[in-house]
């Protein structure tokens, strides 16, 4: 019996191959809606962000928000950025308080694979 999740032709592996590319550079990247599309939303866990995108909990993390993880800031989409937080993760750059939802501030974070820090919405 052959698993439903095993593709059965090379055709549908090709086929599972271009849909996962697409999810990842939808994922990634510039995107049109800002962070809040796929980083910053609240959530109670990963099905509650796009796929490919983890729910963070507790802590500095209050209701949830969906984060992506990073290796630096090319690896967040537009409006995040990359800091150093449960082993880098993207989270939404901000300017001030007014930038992130409720329960969260905007606060200085060191940067993920490289110096300096971001202001990020973070409790």
């Amino acid at each position: 019996m052959t698993s439903m999740s095993t593709p059965r032709t090379p055709g549908q592996a090709l086929l599972v191959c271009a849909l996962w590319m697409v999810v990842v550079a939808a994922a990634c990247g510039d995107d049109d809606d800002g962070p809040y599309e796929f980083v910053g939303r609240s959530c109670r866990d990963d099905f509650d962000c796009a796929p490919g995108i983890e729910c963070e909990t507790g802590g500095d993390f209050p209701d949830g928000t969906c984060t992506l993880s990073c290796r630096d800031h090319f690896d967040c989409p537009r409006g995040a950025a990359c800091v150093d937080v449960h082993g880098g993760v993207c989270l939404v750059a901000c300017g001030s308080d007014a930038f992130c939802r409720r329960d969260y501030r905007c606060r200085l974070r060191d940067n993920e694979g490289e110096s300096g820090e971001s202001r990020v919405c973070i409790k």
